[in-house]
């Protein structure tokens, strides 16, 4: 499996926005903030699995992709709950 260079563009753009409202680099209602903090969560369960499911043929760049992101969620949430 392989992640296009385009894909991997528009998910770390997408990271960016919920790392933003997680953040509060954004202006957001709380509720707003609340849900990308969830989908967060969500995105990391999902891409751990895909992970280590062996059954998965990733190539190099998505495999390194999918860690950055992971490790980027991880440092995102880590800092969020730091700020409170």
């Amino acid at each position: 499996m392989e992640i296009s260079p385009i894909r991997r563009g528009l998910q770390r753009e997408y990271l960016n926005l919920l790392l933003g409202l997680v953040l509060r680099r954004l202006s957001a209602p709380e509720d707003a903030r609340s849900l990308a903090r969830y989908n967060l969560q969500q995105l990391e369960f999902a891409i751990t699995k895909t992970l280590k499911d062996r059954r998965r043929h990733l190539d190099i760049t998505t495999r390194a992709h999918l860690e950055e992101t992971i490790a980027r969620i991880e440092l995102g949430l880590e800092a969020q709950l730091q700020s409170y």
